[in-house]
């Protein structure tokens, strides 16, 4: 299943909020600096262990999910409307049900090995 959608994320190192655009396949969130896809601004890979929360706010950003596991610290993002909150949470689910667990963990394909 691929999802696309444009949201804003929080970032890591600096925690603000920035427009970017995700792609999610294959158990992997991969998200970009806009829809055109080619600067590559960060990867979360879903394990078996990930887990999906979602919040009605944080500060001034609604309809929050917070995506995290045992092996990333997290990828927190703000979608425009509460359906597409559902249907994100929906398809992650469905992701991490289907994850590959014979795969080796790479640091550098994390979220961490990229920054917002």
């Amino acid at each position: 299943m691929l999802m696309l959608h444009e949201f804003t994320v929080r970032g890591h190192f600096i925690p603000n909020w920035k427009v970017r655009w995700f792609h999610l396949e294959n158990g992997c969130i991969s998200y970009y600096e806009d829809k055109t896809k080619q600067k590559l601004k960060g990867r979360f890979l879903l394990y078996e262990d990930t887990n999906v929360l979602r919040h009605t706010d944080i500060g001034n950003y609604r309809n929050v999910v917070h995506v995290f596991s045992s092996k990333d610290h997290g990828l927190y993002f703000s979608l425009d409307s509460f359906e597409t909150k559902e249907a994100w949470v929906e398809g992650l689910l469905k992701h991490i049900e289907n994850v590959n667990t014979d795969y080796l963990y790479d640091p550098r394909s994390s979220f961490m090995g990229g920054m917002v």
